[in-house]
C-alpha cells in the first residue's frame, strides 16, 4: 500500500513491485491470472487503483522512463555477456573509459545516512518530490523502511547541513539487485540508483560519488536507474557570460537573461543573484540582452541528442 500524489491529490493505491512466472510457465497466459487474483485481493481491502512498471507497452501508460546502465567493472560484465566490446574497442581503453576515482570527492561531509536522519531525510524528499506531477508521498516511517542502510539491500549517504546537523541537504540511494548468470557459476552484482537529491552541490558530483560507493560498497560490476526525468541535462554554453563595461568604467560579468527584452539586474558588493554572483564597487542597473549566439552551444547538443535518439552526447 502506498499514497501516490498525482498532480495535488493524494490518492491511496498499492505498489505492484514483482510479478515473476517460472520460465516453464511462461506464455501460457499466467500473467493475467495473478495480476486477476491480486487486483481481486486488493479490492477487498477498499483500494481500487495501483501504479507499477514494466518493459512492455500495457494499457494505459501514465510516463515513461529510458533505463541507462553504467559500467563499474566492464571486464566482467563482458566476460559474462552483459555487454560487449565495441568496433575498435579494446578492454585496456573499455577500462580505462570507465576508471573511476578510488575516492569520494566529498569523504568529510557524505555519510551513511543513520535513523537521527529520518526527518530530514523525510523534509528534504518531500520538497524535491512536489516538483512532479505523480509521485510517492513517503511518511516517515516509509523513509525509515525504504532508505534506512541495511547491508545488500540499500544504501542511502547524505549530507548535513553544518548549521544544523538535523538539516539534510543532499541525498543519494541506491540499492542492490544480485543477479544469478547462466551457465556461470558466478553472481553479477548490480547497484541500481533510487532516489537522488542535491542542493548544495551540482546532480553530476554526487552522483559521482554514488557510483565511487556503489562500486566500493559491495563490488558491483554495474549500475542501473531512470536517468530521464524532470532533472534536465544543462548545457552550459561559454557564451551565456560576457563580459560588459558599466558606466563607472569597471568590468564585471553577467549571466543572460532568459528573455529577449532588457532585465535590470542590481549589483553590489557581495551580491549575489540567482546564477552568478557580480562584483562592483558602486550600486548600477545594468540591462542583460540575450544575444543571438547565447544559445548556440545549446542548440547543437539538443541536435547531437536528437540524432543519437536521447543518448547524452556530451559530458560536463
Amino acid at each position: 500500500p502506498a499514497k501516490i500524489r498525482p498532480h495535488s491529490h493524494e490518492v491511496p493505491m498499492v505498489e505492484i513491485n514483482f510479478l515473476c512466472v517460472h520460465k516453464k510457465l511462461r506464455s501460457k497466459r499466467l500473467a493475467p491470472v495473478l495480476i486477476k487474483e491480486i487486483t481481486r485481493r486488493v479490492n477487498h481491502t477498499g483500494v481500487f487503483q495501483a501504479v507499477y512498471t514494466a518493459g512492455v507497452v500495457l494499457p494505459v501508460p501514465v510516463a515513461a522512463a529510458r533505463y541507462h546502465h553504467r559500467s563499474l567493472n566492464p571486464k566482467k560484465l563482458v566476460e559474462v555477456g552483459f555487454s560487449r566490446l565495441a568496433p575498435r574497442m579494446t578492454m585496456a581503453r573499455l577500462q580505462k573509459l570507465y576508471k573511476l576515482p578510488p575516492e569520494i570527492s566529498n569523504a568529510g561531509t557524505l555519510f551513511p545516512m543513520t535513523m537521527d536522519d529520518v526527518p530530514g531525510v523525510h523534509t528534504l524528499l518531500t520538497q524535491y518530490l512536489q516538483k512532479f506531477k505523480l509521485s510517492v508521498v513517503f511518511t516517515p516511517d516509509e523513509i525509515q523502511h525504504w532508505f534506512v542502510p541495511r547491508k545488500g539491500v540499500i544504501d542511502t549517504y547524505v549530507v548535513r547541513d553544518p548549521t544544523d546537523p538535523t538539516k539534510i541537504t543532499d541525498m543519494c540511494s541506491f540499492y542492490h539487485l544480485p543477479s544469478t548468470i547462466l551457465n556461470h557459476d558466478d553472481t553479477l552484482r548490480a547497484a541500481y540508483s533510487f532516489y537522488n537529491v542535491a542542493t548544495s552541490m551540482p546532480l553530476v558530483k554526487l552522483m559521482k560519488d554514488c557510483l565511487i560507493l556503489a562500486k566500493s560498497s559491495s563490488g558491483s560490476s554495474s549500475s542501473g536507474g531512470g536517468g530521464e526525468s524532470k532533472e534536465k541535462r544543462c548545457y552550459l554554453a561559454p557564451e551565456r557570460f560576457r563580459p560588459f563595461t558599466t558606466p563607472s568604467g569597471k568590468t564585471t560579468s553577467s549571466s543572460s537573461s532568459s528573455s529577449k527584452t532588457p532585465t535590470p539586474t542590481t549589483t553590489t558588493t557581495t551580491t549575489t543573484s540567482t546564477s552568478s554572483t557580480m562584483t562592483t564597487t558602486t550600486t548600477q542597473r545594468h540591462p542583460a540582452f540575450l544575444q543571438p549566439s547565447s544559445d548556440l552551444f545549446s542548440l547543437g547538443c539538443v541536435l547531437m541528442e536528437m540524432f543519437l535518439n536521447g543518448e547524452r552526447s556530451l559530458d560536463l
